[in-house]
């Protein structure tokens, strides 16, 4: 079960991608307004399809469903935490060379060091990434699964 569990998830993420690689095909600053509200999206996208079915499509084709009693919005805030700080971090990277232009030199050295920071921070992001799926590789619930009262089981 547990490797269906991973093949759902990466169904359902490459699905909510979708429309974004989509739009940056044809037009890219609509593809950069999908990915800043990527976050909200993911968390409503599957709050929405786990509140009205208990399924998401890659749940559904994995035979998979979800259950328990809870805030569902709350277990998918959990969930999708990572891809607010990820969605920052990037902002933050993707605007530091422009601020070199705009910042004097002494404060240069202020951003040199958040710049560290960041790395740290892709750090962390590797980790709560891989943390949730090794967890879920040995058959135990990952972490916002257990805080909010769910559980995931074969349809």
């Amino acid at each position: 079960m547990a490797l269906r569990r991973v093949g759902a998830g990466l169904f359902d993420m490459a699905l909510l991608a979708l429309p974004g690689s989509i739009l940056s095909l044809y037009y890219a600053p609509a593809a950069v307004i999908y990915i800043a509200f990527f976050p909200v999206l993911a968390i409503f996208f599957f709050a929405g399809f786990h509140l009205f079915r208990s399924q998401t499509p890659g749940k559904k084709l994995c035979k998979l469903r979800i259950t328990g009693q809870g805030c569902i919005l709350c277990r998918e805030l959990r969930k999708c935490a990572i891809l607010f700080v990820l969605l920052v971090l990037v902002l933050f990277e993707s605007n530091t060379f422009t601020l070199h232009l705009l910042i004097p030199t002494e404060f240069m050295r202020i951003f040199s060091f958040l710049n560290e920071v960041s790395s740290a921070l892709w750090l962390l992001i590797l980790f709560f990434t891989l943390f949730p799926l090794i967890t879920i590789a040995f058959g135990k619930a990952p972490h916002w699964d257990r805080a909010t009262g769910f559980q995931v089981v074969p349809a």
